[in-house]
């Protein structure tokens, strides 16, 4: 069963309020050594156990070494995905490929990569460079796992020296359902390609192999949305990090041109509720006057209200109500 996460105020001796207080910088409260194992689990299942061997305050011995245990897991595994990351950046010299999501988040955002755990490595192309990008990845023996469809936004990609590594090459980023015709930003070599967010723009605006901090907040929201607001508490994490690094103003002004302000919004309301009084969730500093005043409609709030904590947060649920609610609001007109 999940837990809304509106109920952790209320239970606060429950394993997901107190996941959520060591998260806040909060210690256990007294009694609940006898639930950690629940806690653990959760923190697993979310991304974070690794995050709170470096961020949770005064934890029993059992759960230190719990959490040493599973940081030093995933150091290792972070061994190999690096490897991996500098083969495909390699590959896609020239092409003006960048780093995003997890394999990006771990790298700048973290005060070591291994705090954030990356399933898969994914690099972001403009549309126009698809041949240059593919050619190079050919030369160097990486395979298609499937057969693209016409206008792909996304291939997944094996390194031939690492089968574990599974690499998404990306063209763009799927619009959520309901919302509409993004702004066209002209025609180009393939104009077939529709992406949320024109990725010719994000481009031109990134920082060397990285998005510029307000897209890569704004491409942070727009995943969350696509699932349905079922993320784990890891990309609440890597939420507030990109917050702390965007000029709010220029992030909603981006939002609305693309016409995807309830998404943000949403995503924001989402990072508040987790953050709740705390001045830090997961490491990262979480500075409430910096949020922008949105005018989000009660369903929305009502659908992140119970975004819910489970030890299965990929699980179908509930919570695609989030989906349907954007879509609706998309349909009603831009969220001001």
């Amino acid at each position: 069963m999940g837990f809304p996460i509106k109920l952790a105020e209320r239970r606060p001796k429950a394993p997901e309020a107190a996941l959520l207080g060591l998260l806040r910088g909060v210690p256990l409260l007294p009694g609940l050594e006898k639930s950690w194992p629940e806690v653990l689990d959760l923190a697993e299942g979310h991304g974070v156990a690794p995050l709170l061997h470096a961020v949770a305050p005064e934890l029993p011995d059992e759960a230190r070494h719990d959490l040493r245990r599973l940081r030093a897991a995933a150091q290792a595994e972070r061994g190999w995905q690096q490897a991996a990351l500098l083969r495909v950046g390699g590959a896609l010299e020239g092409a003006g490929a960048l780093v995003v999501h997890a394999a990006a988040y771990a790298e700048d955002l973290y005060t070591a990569p291994e705090l954030r755990p990356v399933r898969a490595l994914e690099m972001l192309i403009a549309p126009s460079r698809t041949f240059a990008a593919l050619e190079r990845l050919s030369r160097r023996g990486y395979r298609i796992e499937e057969r693209p469809e016409k206008g792909w936004l996304l291939l997944r990609l094996r390194d031939p020296r690492e089968p574990r590594a599974l690499i998404h090459l990306r063209r763009g980023f799927p619009r959520p359902p309901g919302t509409g015709e993004a702004p066209r930003a002209g025609t180009g070599p393939e104009p077939e390609v529709r992406s949320a967010i024109p990725v010719g723009a994000l481009c031109l605006r990134a920082q060397g192999t990285r998005l510029h901090p307000d897209d890569a907040l704004l491409v942070h929201a727009l995943a969350l949305a696509e699932q349905g607001m079922r993320g784990k508490l890891i990309e609440v994490v890597d939420l507030a990090h990109l917050f702390r690094r965007c000029h709010p103003a220029t992030a909603v002004a981006r939002a609305r041109q693309a016409r995807l302000l309830p998404q943000l919004g949403a995503a924001l309301l989402l990072l508040e509720r987790c953050a709740a009084a705390s001045r830090r969730f997961g490491g990262a500093e979480v500075d409430p006057a910096r949020f922008p005043r949105l005018d989000l409609p009660p369903d929305v709030e009502r659908a992140v209200d119970a975004y819910e904590l489970s030890a299965e947060p990929d699980r179908p649920g509930p919570l695609l109500q989030v989906a349907r609610a954007l879509g609706l609001v998309a349909e009603q007109g831009s969220v001001e």
